[in-house]
């Protein structure tokens, strides 16, 4: 009967050394793979056999059969892969939302729309040293920027009911992919439709003057306007999703911004606002311009609770 040993040997025979590798990490357990090395480095050069006999491995338990090993081709798709494609297509007509089942999933930009479509995985074929490939060819780069841009962040799809996915999917394209979605969407509509602006503020801006900054499965993380003898600025804070629309409700009630201002006055607190935006942390504005270009609470041009912010 053959030895575990010689099991091994046959196993990797006419297996590359990724594939071996593979089996390794599958089969073996780390103190298997650490003897292995024991087995090696423990012995002087002349107790090596010359003709690399694997005698001296150590057995391991179970060994598969040749078929149970993976090739290199069935190795399962990685979240690189994902990602590796998605730099690929940088520039090009497309929006990439998954792999699946060895099959890409993506929106393709035509007609002014964003379509939806899924093809083999080895049609995107984004070897080292190939120029071009089956999708994102050199033939699909972006030449309108405008209509592509619009498209995009106004979320025209030709199927509405994929909204929910490449709004998920922009996330992740953009500098916060692990920040919770479903709870940053509904902040931003307690923002947007649950609390409503009226008497004077309506002339000054169109939603309660906060700043969302970032969500969490507790907390919406956020800048909000207060006003300090016509001193306007803005501070840092968070609260909890239950009250976050009490307390921008509060925010604009806290403002006391006199009814009877002229339209003069008007103007001089818009221009007031958008210098205190504008002394927010850059680093954070460049956070809060990605989350509302993905969510605008008016459109693209007008994402903000107030025209012309940045």
């Amino acid at each position: 009967m053959a030895t575990n040993s010689q099991k091994v040997a046959e196993i990797f025979k006419d297996q590359s050394e990724e594939q071996i590798i593979n089996w390794i990490i599958k089969n073996m357990t780390r103190e298997q793979i650490m003897s292995c090395f024991d087995v090696v480095l423990g012995t002087t050069t002349d107790e090596v056999s010359d003709t690399g006999d694997l005698s001296d491995l150590p057995d391991v338990e179970e060994v598969p059969d040749l078929e149970e090993v993976p090739d290199l081709e069935e190795v399962p798709v990685t979240e690189q892969r994902l990602t590796d494609i998605r730099n690929y297509c940088s520039g090009k007509k497309y929006v990439i939302h998954k792999i699946e089942d060895e099959r890409v999933y993506f929106w393709y930009f035509h007609n002014d729309k964003w379509k939806y479509y899924n093809t083999e995985l080895e049609d995107f074929n984004i070897q080292p040293g190939k120029t071009d490939s089956k999708e994102c060819g050199n033939d699909t780069k972006i030449t309108d920027y405008e209509s592509v841009k619009d498209a995009y962040n106004n979320n025209t799809l030709f199927n509405q009911d994929q909204l929910a996915d490449f709004e998920k999917t922009k996330i992740e394209y953009s500098q916060f992919p692990n920040i919770n979605y479903d709870k940053l969407k509904s902040a931003i509509n307690i923002q947007k439709e649950d609390v409503k602006v009226k008497g004077v503020y309506k002339n000054i801006f169109d939603y309660s003057p906060v700043l969302i900054e970032s969500v969490d499965d507790n907390r919406v993380y956020y800048y909000y306007l207060v006003n300090t003898d016509g001193n306007y600025r803005f501070i840092y804070s968070y609260e909890t999703h239950e009250d976050f629309e009490q307390d921008i409700i509060n925010v604009i009630n806290e403002l006391k911004i006199n009814d009877s201002i002229n339209e003069e006055e008007i103007e001089q607190i818009k221009t007031n606002i958008i210098d205190a935006a504008n002394k927010i942390d850059p680093v954070d504005i460049k956070i809060i311009n990605e989350i509302y270009k993905i969510f605008p609470l008016n459109d693209y041009n007008n994402p903000y609770f107030m025209k012309d912010l940045f």
